[in-house]
């Protein structure tokens, strides 16, 4: 059998397949080489719960087209895309020189690398938004080193291909994506634009400042997604007051919960960020840093400032000396006060060195990934739905009860005058005659002249068009006939149609329809003991499914069951009313009815769903209360 390895290898044929550099829960990536080029590359592999997703597998491929575009040097160059067996390959530049995070968290970060890094990313964001292309996932995870020490921006667009156009969570509470940097409007499913990486970049540089994040971490993934959608972030100040006031005021601007209160542009950002550096730390603290940069222009910008006035032009040799002597030469502005360089400033090391991670791709096995802010945004009140749930029983029990038209018997077809039991029938009309099945039914049929000279007689029973049994054929003797109709005795106890049939041999000369019950008590007849299990095991399954909706761990996917399971109940409901005593129900009636059980069915669903999302908000927002 072929290992991974070797299928790698295999799909990459100018390439040697080294050992593997990293995991992580949307893929491996390995060494390799390039043997022509003589060059070092990193070969992402998507792991195949994805790959073996088409619309996952297209999305990636569009993205890893749209990167594979971008071209600046603090973003990781692609090289190619190559999907074979069912892998999908992403090869790009090889970053050897380890992520922020495991550089912060080994030996901490000075002011200057930590603006650094920010500027570096922010410079690489602007480039790729230039070219449409959002990240959506900025973290200090993604930010890795070259050899020669340049920071480069990794993982653009995975974000996008897992969940499309959605952030994504779990019924267990796992968000496919980190929390600790996921913008407000991430969260609430709103349109996406420059901002969501412009906060995620402001989280990154806060934590690096002050070796906090802006939010608590206490209460797992929602909780830390849910204070990022309702919640301002702690000022900087109040947990790392030396952060000098300008540089505090762009990381907050930065973290604005709505979007236009942030910088609209991560260049924006960018320049404003290396503004307040130059003015709080001096011409060149980039040097202190051990992050290049290269984006000189940011570094050199300045706020503009007031118009100067322009120079004076130079005298003239002919100026006209009855102006009086020229006033005498402006002094030359003293030189500026030598300012000796600044020693690096205190290293800052986090205070926390494991965050809170988003699920991995095997979350994609889940049955039901819902978009997030369906999991924290407000729901509505339930109680409307709780009223239409209520009118749609009212409606359901109404139905069954009066009915929906009446049984469709046939009229007097000339069969004359006709004794069952000895009692005398009009067609269709009529209190139902009770017969007790047990025991041959006594027919007398006088037929009137004209309709041929019948030999045999035959009674059957049906409900709402649906057969239930009856005698055969039974020869006429003087107009008189006794029916076996034993068999049916176990189906027919409520109100259904009887319908006697005369015959000549084999054709079938007149017949006439009229009500009729059993003898049977109707909850022991079949339809009744079925009817009654049914109902049971239908209304079991509907609290199954009601109890994890309230619960807040079911979607849409369960209402539509319950609408299912609402339109059998409702069918069930008429069949009730039907054995209880009601008159035979007509087809129209088991529709109406299975029709007001889904009304009544998913509007329950709804209704038990919205408390559920109440009840998950609340528990949010006590975690949230609690930290």
């Amino acid at each position: 059998m072929i290992s991974e390895q070797e299928q790698i290898a295999a799909a990459l044929g100018d390439y040697e397949v080294g050992e593997e550099l990293g995991r992580g829960g949307f893929g491996r990536v390995l060494a390799g080489h390039h043997r022509h080029l003589d060059r070092d590359v990193a070969i992402k592999v998507l792991p195949p719960i994805l790959a073996d997703k088409e619309d996952v597998r297209a999305r990636f491929q569009a993205e890893a087209r749209l990167v594979a575009s971008l071209d600046h040097p603090h973003v990781v160059p692609v090289y190619d895309y190559v999907e074979h067996g069912g892998m999908c390959l992403l090869v790009m530049e090889s970053l050897p020189g380890g992520t922020v995070w495991e550089r912060f968290t080994a030996s901490g970060m000075t002011v200057e690398t930590a603006g650094a890094v920010a500027l570096a990313a922010l410079a690489g964001l602007h480039h790729a938004h230039a070219r449409g292309v959002l990240h959506r996932d900025v973290k200090p995870e993604n930010l890795l080193f070259s050899a020669d020490g340049v920071l480069k921006l990794t993982d653009f667009g995975i974000a996008q291909v897992l969940g499309g156009g959605e952030t994504l969570a779990t019924r267990k509470g796992e968000i496919l994506g980190t929390p600790a940097y996921i913008a407000p409007e991430q969260a609430l499913g709103a349109d996406l634009g420059p901002p969501v990486d412009v906060f995620a970049t402001g989280v990154m540089a806060y934590e690096m400042l002050s070796g906090v994040l802006p939010y608590a971490l206490d209460g797992g993934a929602l909780a830390i997604a849910f204070r990022h959608a309702y919640e301002d972030p702690v000022a900087i100040h109040d947990v790392a007051p030396q952060v000098p006031d300008g540089v505090a005021q762009v990381i907050m601007r930065a973290l604005a919960r709505e979007p236009a209160d942030r910088f609209a542009t991560a260049e924006e950002f960018g320049l404003a960020l290396a503004q307040v550096l130059r003015g709080s730390y001096g011409d060149g603290w980039e040097s202190r840093s051990s992050v290049p940069l290269r984006e000189p222009a940011w570094l050199t910008a300045v706020a503009p400032g007031p118009p100067t006035a322009p120079a004076a032009p130079p005298a003239l040799a002919t100026a006209n000396l009855a102006a009086g002597p020229p006033p005498p030469p402006t002094p030359a502005a003293p030189p500026a006060p030598f300012v000796p360089p600044q020693p690096p400033s205190p290293v800052i090391r986090p205070r926390v060195t494991i965050h809170p991670r988003g699920a991995g791709a095997e979350a994609l096995e889940e049955a039901e990934l819902v978009p997030l802010h369906e999991v924290i945004r407000v729901p509505r009140s339930p109680w409307p739905l709780v009223a239409l749930a209520c009118v749609g029983v009212a409606a359901l029990a109404g139905v069954a009860v009066v009915g929906v038209g009446t049984p469709a018997r046939s009229a007097d077809l000339g069969l004359g005058t006709v004794t069952i039991g000895g009692r005398s029938v009009a067609a269709g009309t009529g209190d139902p005659i009770e017969l007790d099945l047990d025991e041959p039914v006594a027919i007398q049929v006088a037929p009137p002249p004209g309709v041929g000279t019948p030999d045999a007689v035959e009674l059957s029973f049906s409900v709402a068009g649906v057969p239930l049994g009856g005698s055969g054929s039974e020869p006429l003797t003087d107009g008189r006939a006794e029916a076996d109709v034993s068999a049916s005795k176990y189906l027919v106890g409520a109100e259904v149609t009887g319908t006697v049939t005369l015959l000549a041999g084999s054709t079938e000369l007149v017949a006439r329809d009229f009500p009729v019950t059993g003898g049977q008590a109707p909850f022991l007849t079949i339809p009744g003991v079925v009817t009654a299990v049914l109902a049971l095991a239908a209304l079991s399954y509907a609290e199954s499914v009601l109890r994890p909706l309230r619960r807040g761990r079911r979607g849409l996917g369960a209402v539509v069951a319950l609408g299912v399971v609402g339109a059998v109940l409702g069918a069930l409901a008429v069949s009730l009313a039907w054995l209880g005593g009601g008159g035979e129900p007509t087809p129209a009636t088991f529709a109406v009815g299975a029709i007001a059980g889904t009304c009544a069915a998913a509007a329950a669903g709804l209704a038990a769903r919205r408390a559920g999302g109440r009840r998950r908000f609340n528990r949010l927002a006590a975690a949230t209360d609690r930290r």
